[in-house]
C-alpha cells in the first residue's frame, strides 16, 4: 500500500507527533473503510486521534472529526454503545466551538448518525413491539422539533385515553414534471 510507505516517509521527515502523520493515518483508515476492513480502519483512526489529541486540545474540531470517524467505524463493527459515546462527544464539540456557517451542516450530519445508532441499539435491545412503539415516539418527537416551538396549534392536546393527532397538509400538484410549484394547499393546515 502506497499510504504505508508515505506514512514512513512522513514519520522520518516530520517525527511521530505531527499533523501530517495524523492525516496520513486518517487517510489509511479511510482506505480500509472503503475496503470494508473496519477493524483495521479503527486502529488507524485511533492512532490518528491519539496524535491529534497531543497536538490540539480536546475541544478542537480536528479531535471531533477523529471521534466522528471512530464512531462511524464502531457502528459498522456493531459496537453501538461505543459508537454512540464517540458521536455524542463529537456533537458536543461541534456545537460549542464551531461558527454557525460550518456548524449547521456538521451538526446535522452528526445528529443523523446518532439517530441511526440509537435506532440500531433500540432494535437490538427491545422486543419488536417495544421497538415499534419507540419508533413511533421518536417520529413524533422529531416532527415536533422540526415544526418548531410556535407550531403548538398544529398539535391537539394529548389526553391519557386519546392518541396524539397530527394534522398534515393536503397538497395537490399539477403533476407536471420539472415544475416545483404547488397548485392547492389545504387551508386547514395553516389555521392560526
Amino acid at each position: 500500500m502506497y499510504f504505508s510507505r508515505a506514512l514512513e516517509i512522513d514519520k522520518a521527515v516530520e517525527g511521530e507527533i505531527h499533523p501530517k502523520v495524523a492525516l496520513r493515518l486518517q487517510r489509511i483508515g479511510e482506505t480500509y473503510v472503503k475496503m470494508h476492513q473496519y477493524q483495521s480502519a479503527l486502529e488507524f483512526y485511533e492512532r490518528a486521534a491519539a496524535i491529534n489529541l497531543k497536538i490540539y486540545n480536546e475541544d478542537h474540531p480536528r479531535h471531533a472529526e477523529d471521534l466522528f470517524n471512530i464512531g462511524i467505524v464502531c457502528y459498522r463493527l456493531e459496537l453501538l454503545e461505543r459508537s454512540l459515546e464517540h458521536l455524542r462527544k463529537t456533537l458536543d464539540i461541534y456545537t460549542r466551538v464551531l461558527q454557525h456557517d460550518r456548524r449547521d451542516r456538521l451538526v446535522v450530519e452528526v445528529e443523523n448518525a446518532i439517530a441511526r445508532v440509537e435506532e440500531a441499539l433500540a432494535r437490538k435491545q427491545m422486543s419488536p413491539e417495544e421497538y415499534e412503539e419507540w419508533k413511533r415516539r421518536i417520529a413524533e418527537e422529531r416532527l415536533r422539533r422540526s415544526l418548531g416551538p410556535n407550531s403548538s396549534t398544529m398539535w391537539e392536546e394529548e389526553r391519557e385515553d386519546e392518541p396524539i393527532v397530527i394534522k398534515t397538509p393536503n397538497v395537490y400538484s399539477s403533476g407536471e414534471i420539472g415544475k416545483a410549484q404547488t397548485d392547492v394547499i389545504d387551508d386547514e393546515f395553516f389555521e392560526l
